[in-house]
């Protein structure tokens, strides 16, 4: 049995009990499972409980201000990005904002037998995909209810049975369902700005989900439906991946980077998907690791993006502002320096160098931007200030070292113009 004792300020101690493999969500959103909404520290979705008894692991879900356990930071606020779920154990302290979780590992043993204390990085799973921390289930019965202010279920959408908490993103937060008509297994992303939603805004989104059902290629994850929930939010409904994102699969991978031969096959699907979109008039404008799902077909890696060219929709109807925290390296490290500009007209060079951003990521294990170095984030990005992939990578074929130097040209005019030239020039390059 696992048992966290949540420390609010200036309120008594509540309890929380797992005794089944649950997933424990904790941030400001409603679709949190915990919801500590009256902290501006904390994070909409912040970070996730993987309970597994006698196991409990901590995830952080890319949170603005990282995570505190036993007094040392992980995340957003520290240098150690966290590559994997952090493992607990008895006696340990997490601080999320200015609440605190203390862990109490209940063993069927004599008490202190297997106790210990300090938060250690959780082994690398041996499989590229389908993770058992990752993928544990949620009792079919829910949380166990035993403190006020902890959701008990999920959210209701009309036609369908959430099942289970998966991810957040930029864009929302993304829940595993059940489409009732049918029984299959849907992936269902809820969307919730921090304005109203007019009636108008619905309409336009409506009109934009029903264009984009259109597009139909097999690296893209297929559109089903879309609504709208209580005038606050708006849901896309889409086909059910069964894989991980790219960057858990880097994160994962020996030495943290993906093969060149693997890194080379994924892509080449993705400047082909991508290529698809902008000769439909898309930008993805959203393009990084976390939004490209890996599923393992029959032992062939096939890649598939999400998200087909929302993140600039929902910015220009006012539905979710396209902003880049000031620290928030998972997403700056893909983004063109031009996108940061306030008077930034989004062209299709900046989907080249995200891409190409991508394929330095799984090739080195890193973002090409000197991130290390004294200047903030933000002033990286802008100044350009890139990493030579000969100087991250020794070694790689003189072919690809042009490829990924003039996809990531600081300069936007000096870049292939549009991504259906980018994937031209990979497919030519290897021999």
């Amino acid at each position: 049995m696992i048992r966290l004792t949540l420390l609010k300020p200036e309120q008594p101690p509540e309890e929380i009990v797992f005794t089944e493999p649950t997933e424990l969500s904790v941030g400001r959103s409603g679709s949190c499972n915990c919801i500590l909404d009256f902290d501006p520290l904390v994070s909409r979705m912040h970070a996730v409980f993987l309970v597994d008894p006698p196991v409990v692991r901590i995830k952080d879900l890319n949170s603005t201000n990282g995570l505190v356990i036993n007094g040392e930071t992980f995340g957003a606020l520290s240098e150690q990005k966290i590559l994997q779920p952090l493992e607990l154990r008895d006696g340990d302290e997490v601080s999320i904002g200015s609440s605190r979780f203390i862990v109490n590992v209940v063993h069927d043993e004599p008490p202190g037998a297997g106790a210990g204390t300090g938060a250690k990085p959780a082994e690398k799973p041996s499989a590229m995909v389908n993770s058992r921390i990752l993928a544990a289930s949620v009792s079919d019965a829910g949380l166990e209810e035993t403190v006020s202010g902890v959701r008990t279920e999920l959210p209701s959408i009309s036609g369908y049975r959430l099942t289970k908490f998966l991810s957040s993103s930029s864009m929302g937060a993304v829940y595993q369902a059940v489409a009732l008509k049918d029984n299959t297994t849907v992936a269902i992303k809820v969307i919730t700005p921090k304005i109203p939603i007019t009636s108008k805004m619905f309409e336009d989104f409506r009109r934009e989900i029903d264009n984009a059902r259109r597009l139909q290629h097999p690296n893209l994850v297929k559109l089903l439906a879309a609504g709208e929930l209580n005038g606050e939010s708006i849901y896309l409904v889409t086909e059910f991946v069964h894989g991980e994102n790219l960057t858990s699969i880097i994160e994962t991978s020996p030495n943290g980077r993906i093969s060149l031969h693997n890194s080379y096959n994924i892509i080449l699907q993705l400047a082909n998907v991508v290529c698809h979109l902008q000769t439909q008039g898309y930008l993805h404008m959203d393009l990084k690791p976390s939004s490209i799902l890996i599923a393992d077909e029959a032992g062939r890696l096939k890649a598939k993006i999400t998200d087909q060219g929302f993140a600039r929709f929902l910015d220009e109807t006012g539905i979710m502002p396209r902003g880049f925290a000031t620290d928030d390296i998972g997403k700056l490290g893909f983004i063109a320096p031009e996108e940061l500009s306030p008077i930034n007209d989004p062209k299709p060079t900046a989907d080249v160098f995200s891409l190409s951003a991508v394929f330095y990521a799984m090739l080195t294990g890193r973002s090409p931007y000197r991130f290390e170095s004294d200047l903030p984030p933000r002033e990286v990005v802008t100044q350009g200030l890139i990493v030579p992939i000969k100087e991250a990578l020794p070694g790689i074929p003189e072919p690809l070292v042009v490829i990924i130097e003039r996809g990531l040209s600081v300069d936007a005019d000096a870049r292939y113009q549009n991504v259906c030239d980018l994937y031209e020039a990979l497919e030519s390059a290897w021999m």
